[in-house]
């Protein structure tokens, strides 16, 4: 199987270095599945919703703030309304 990490990236610096510790965490435990995994990244949101919305996803896995706010699953809720694809939410720890 085929797995692509998407995500908009931060203009945070902080926060793109948190990003990018989850990230190269996904791509160990794919390996160690033997799964093909490859990264993009977006500018923004918008950017993120076209390519759900474009490519053949069979599902969409959405990391969320443990603590979810209503604006924290806009995200998650527009990818589900607007492309009709499967998305299971994943509240992150850290």
């Amino acid at each position: 199987a085929a797995i692509t990490l998407l995500h908009p990236r931060p203009s945070d610096p902080g926060e793109r270095e948190r990003l990018q510790r989850h990230v190269d965490k996904a791509l160990v435990l794919l390996q160690a599945y033997n799964l093909e995994g490859s990264v993009k990244s977006s500018d923004a949101r918008d950017g993120v919703l076209g390519e759900v919305r474009a490519a053949d996803y069979d599902l969409v896995i959405v990391g969320t703030p443990a603590a979810l706010s209503r604006d924290e699953l806009d995200l998650p809720t527009q990818i589900a309304n607007e492309s009709g694809k499967a998305v299971l939410i994943v509240p992150l720890t850290e």
